[in-house]
């Protein structure tokens, strides 16, 4: 079975806790400080960074080569309220996030799927499921922070570095 890009809402119900199961492995493997944190905080830090997206599947994506999950994306059209009081540190950008870039995304791979185009192509399925929108978002965002390796890969993808505040690096892709 060839490479999909798959909603998770448009997979069969019977599939989708299996599918949400591995996709929240990748997440785990790929928050190495998670597993400094205490339990309370822990499942603090999955919610703000993955549980959440479970609640709204239309936007979560799944990476799927011959049944495997490699990596997933997990985002909004719109920054809500509840991604402010989730993530504190977003209130230093609001302005750039209200104003131009207003979707958001999160995305994780294994470590072995990486450098193969998937990242791209998520981000890609995800984009194009944002601009059906009427109207849709005219901008998406990510934060990361200013010296992570992933910087790079968000460059090539058409995000420019808009602002670093502290250990903040606030990335835009106007769309």
């Amino acid at each position: 079975m060839p490479l999909e890009i798959l909603k998770l809402s448009s997979t069969p119900p019977s599939e989708q806790p299996a599918r949400s199961a591995g996709a929240r492995r990748i997440f785990e493997e790929t928050a190495p400080s998670l597993r400094t944190l205490p339990a309370e905080d822990q499942l603090r830090f999955e919610r703000k960074y993955f549980g959440i997206y479970l609640e709204n599947p239309e936007w979560m994506f799944l990476a799927i080569d011959s049944g495997q999950i490699l990596g997933y994306l997990a985002g909004a059209p719109l920054t809500l309220p509840v991604h402010f009081s989730l993530n504190p540190y977003l209130e230093r950008f609001r302005s750039e996030i209200e104003r131009e870039f207003p979707a958001h995304l999160h995305l994780n791979l294994t470590e072995g799927a990486r450098g193969m185009g998937l990242g791209t192509k998520l981000i890609s399925r995800f984009l194009s499921e944002v601009r059906t929108m009427d109207p849709f978002p005219c901008g998406v965002h990510i934060v990361t922070s200013p010296d992570s390796e992933n910087v790079r890969f968000y460059l090539r993808n058409g995000f420019e570095r808009t602002t670093t505040n502290g250990n903040f690096l606030f990335m835009g892709k106007t769309l």
